[in-house]
């Protein structure tokens, strides 16, 4: 992942900045997407785990706040470190960290592959199966859904690649990254940056906005 323009980091500022970690629609998308991980695979408060992409922090503070200890993000976007809800977020991209083969047992991103230049993001893949000893969990956008569709046309500059994204899309590149498959399904939450009637409005026009794929590497 080549570093952030600064146009980019101010579009990552300008949508990050204003969610604020207690907002309603956002900690039920993260309630959601934690009891998917807990309900599917086995996640406590032991395991390690990275978040790539990471902004500033949302989801490690929600795994901090339930016990979690070993957290660790990385951001390409300077300002949004600057805003970090956590203590262990560096400056960093799937390409440019310090990190070891196996060295977590859990590799997170969440809303990332899309902004990422390449429409086929194998290596960001297989970095995160190489950085996982046990499981990969991938929160992406769903192309199907009208309003998620409109927004990826008006901010395609940033949101370089999201026209291509859903669930059959992240299932293809995992097989050829060399992942396996664990779960995969919607969210039924919504927009994390609002909850308004028109938001609750858009979740019905469509898929719901959100998927997330679980995996693993394939046995050799």
């Amino acid at each position: 992942m080549s570093p952030l323009t600064e146009a980019e980091s101010r579009y990552f500022l300008k949508e990050y900045s204003r969610i604020e970690p207690d907002s309603l629609p956002l900690l039920r998308f993260l309630d959601e997407i934690y009891s998917i991980m807990t309900q599917q695979i086995h996640f406590g408060p032991q395991d390690s785990l990275v978040d790539i992409g990471c902004g500033r922090g949302y989801f490690l503070d929600y795994l901090q706040r339930r016990g979690h200890t070993e957290l660790y993000g990385l951001d390409p976007c300077r300002h949004l470190i600057d805003l970090s809800l956590h203590d262990r977020i560096r400056y960093g991209s799937f390409q440019n960290h310090p990190f070891q083969t196996a060295q977590f047992d859990i590799a997170f991103t969440c809303h990332t592959l899309h902004h990422l230049p390449d429409r086929e993001p194998l290596f960001p893949l297989r970095e995160m199966l190489r950085l996982a000893k046990k499981y990969i969990v991938i929160v992406e956008i769903n192309n199907t859904n009208l309003p998620m569709l409109l927004i990826s046309l008006l901010n395609r500059r940033v949101e370089r690649n999201a026209l291509w994204y859903n669930k059959r899309k992240i299932a293809s590149l995992l097989r050829r990254a060399g992942g396996e498959m664990i779960y995969q399904g919607d969210l039924s939450a919504g927009y994390i940056s609002g909850d308004s009637r028109l938001y609750r409005l858009c979740r019905r026009l469509g898929a719901p906005p959100y998927n997330i794929t679980i995996a693993r590497k394939q046995a050799e």
